[in-house]
């Protein structure tokens, strides 16, 4: 095999093709000349320490090249390019899909592009600065993890980064968009092929408004889910709502809408690590360090995140939902991956990648809701008790008799405020606990009518204190102090005080409701004379949970009661059906009668009022 061979095709495109296939041999470019008077550009070439070179040919009639000429290099290095030259698509076909990368975005002010230079030096991965022509200021070529990347500032202010995708993109676009932020029109065209990109401007030029008006929208709503999002990755998916927009009024038909998704597939991984922060897998400062540390793949196989799922039932299916997104998009889309099949995947069709979009979009606002929004923190799980890993009640054990205390109704427009104190010695835990007591929240109006009535039975009245707040003592109470934790202090200190009246005690314990001097100011004498426990979900203790069983009993009789007088449905909380409730009574018996049945002070009286 000679040192020549061909390579026809137009010139632009044959002198690209040609410095990418030095990038992916390995071959380092160390400068370059013009020869012939301009008919041909000679490339300097160094491998494996080896130097050698290569002169592409033009004709200049028909603005094409001609050959390729090598010089000194060696017989392995000529067949591989040949093969690679001449059988292109089966070679493609033996890779799997990458998002080929041709970023360009101006950056004019020459002490700007020196200060890039100097952020791309910082880098922590292998750089090569190749000297270039004087139309170039700098040529770099980036090598990390067999992952290539050649950056190339022109003189004319023109920066080029080209390569396939890869981490090491993200690492330089970041770079490049802290000292110049990118453009609508630059981040809009990041994922899109070279020669796609100058039809596209077009209709982005066209319609470049969409990003500005998408951004607003954003604001609008307050998503939550885009707010968490990082900084870099809210503004790619402003920018991919408004290019699915552009896209779908644009005339043209693309070969393939790969690039749409991959917009959306490097949200959902900047998604990931947000969540891994937040759930303190790692912190932001040690993964901008080293980026491998996040290991997503590992950590949503291995259900690492499970444990912040309250509702493991109901929404346990999220792990499964995020473990095929991610294999699905991110990893297909924008990585090669070595388990999928060889074939290229494709996305040939903007319905196509619209649905894909949206499986991505919805799988974020899933787990958002389930592991962020509402799901357990650390701080949670070391404080706070599930199903799961501890018992519905326990008791403690420093303890021989404690008196526990829970109330109902604070949370309700309508009907009473109900506090109570059950008084618990050792003798009485068993008989409880075979009972089914445990947090009323979590009993149904008609057990805890059966075991309110039992505990009674085996405890017996005496152990049981009970203040009743009725609605117009409520308002009239309220009036006086101005603050419900007042109140319920109030309240709760009352039930203790009378508990201690006739039996001695070594402690009491309840729900924390606010600051725990609220509680300890209102103790009278006796109250002051044992530890008292305020503790955030007290109904893990068994005391509480009875008190909290035999509250919630008493505050539905006297809310039923109450709504059969005015002759309105049972509304408990303060929804529209509360509103609609309390509307009627005012209707028929006069905004003095609704005092006298309701809460005055929630913010569901002015809902009642207004209508």
């Amino acid at each position: 095999m000679g040192n020549s061979l061909d390579f026809i095709q137009p010139k632009d495109q044959a002198v690209k093709r040609l410095e990418t296939m030095f990038s992916q041999m390995n071959a380092m470019v160390t400068s370059t000349k013009d020869v012939n008077g301009g008919l041909g550009a000679k490339y300097f070439l160094v491998k494996d320490g080896v130097s050698f070179s290569a002169i592409l040919y033009f004709n200049n009639k028909s603005q094409q090249s001609s050959k390729v000429v090598f010089e000194k290099a060696s017989e392995e290095f000529i067949n591989e390019f040949q093969l690679k030259a001449t059988n292109q698509e089966v070679a493609k076909k033996k890779e799997h899909k990458t998002i080929p990368i041709y970023v360009c975005v101006d950056i004019k002010p020459e002490g700007l592009r020196n200060e890039l230079k100097d952020d791309f030096g910082k880098l922590n991965i292998e750089i090569v600065d190749c000297d270039r022509t004087e139309h170039v200021d700098y040529r770099i070529r980036m090598e990390d993890n067999n992952e290539y990347l050649t950056i190339t500032q022109y003189a004319s202010g023109k920066l080029l980064v080209q390569g396939a995708y890869s981490q090491l993109v993200d690492k330089v676009v970041e770079v490049v968009d802290k000292r110049k932020p990118l453009t609508d029109m630059e981040r809009a065209l990041l994922f899109v092929p070279e020669e796609a990109q100058s039809s596209l401007k077009k209709d982005i030029e066209s319609r470049h408004s969409v990003f500005e008006q998408g951004q607003q929208k954003g604001v609008v709503k307050q998503d939550k889910l885009i707010d968490f999002l990082f900084h870099n990755d809210k503004q790619t998916y402003f920018t991919g709502e408004g290019l699915i927009e552009i896209l779908k009024d644009s005339q043209q038909n693309l070969l393939e809408y790969n690039f749409v998704v991959a917009q959306y597939a490097k949200i959902f991984e900047g998604f990931l690590i947000k969540v891994l922060i937040d759930k303190n897998f790692f912190t932001l400062n040690q993964y901008r360090s080293d980026s491998n540390i996040a290991d997503i793949g590992n950590a949503l196989r291995k259900e690492k995140l499970k444990k912040y799922i309250k509702d493991k039932i109901r929404n346990g299916h999220v792990i499964e939902s995020m473990i095929a997104t991610w294999e699905g998009s991110r990893c297909k889309e924008m990585h090669s991956d070595p388990v999928a099949e060889k074939d290229i995947i494709s996305v040939p069709t903007l319905e196509e990648a619209v649905e894909r979009v949206g499986g991505i979009k919805s799988c974020m606002k899933d787990a958002y809701r389930i592991l962020i929004e509402y799901g357990w923190s650390d701080v949670d799980l070391k404080t706070n008790t599930s199903e799961e890993n501890q018992p519905e009640v326990e008791v403690i054990d420093s303890f021989n008799s404690i008196i526990g205390i829970d109330e109902s109704g604070k949370g309700d427009y309508f009907g009473p405020l109900v506090i109570v104190g059950v008084l618990v010695d050792a003798s009485d835990e068993e008989k409880l606990i075979e009972l089914g007591v445990k947090d009323s929240k979590k009993l149904s109006d008609k057990q805890i009518k059966k075991i309110s009535s039992e505990i009674a039975k085996v405890m017996g009245q005496d152990k049981i204190n009970i203040v009743a707040i009725s609605p117009e003592k409520y308002n009239s109470l309220y009036s006086k102090m101005k603050n419900l934790n007042r109140l319920l202090a109030w309240g709760h200190a009352r039930v203790l005080e009378n508990l201690l009246e006739k039996y001695s005690c070594d402690g009491a314990i309840s729900d924390q409701f606010g600051d725990e001097q609220f509680l300890n100011n209102a103790l009278m004498e006796k109250g002051k004379s044992v530890k008292l426990i305020q503790m955030p979900k007290a109904e893990q203790n068994i005391a509480v949970a009875a008190a909290s069983i035999i509250a919630r009993k008493i505050f539905v009789e006297q809310l039923e009661r109450l709504c059969r007088k005015y002759n309105v449905p049972t509304a408990k909380g303060a929804s529209d059906q509360v509103v609609q409730a309390a509307q009627t009574i005012v209707s028929e018996h006069g905004k003095r009668e609704l005092s006298k049945v309701i809460k005055m002070h929630f913010k569901t009286t002015d809902k009642v009022m207004l209508g």
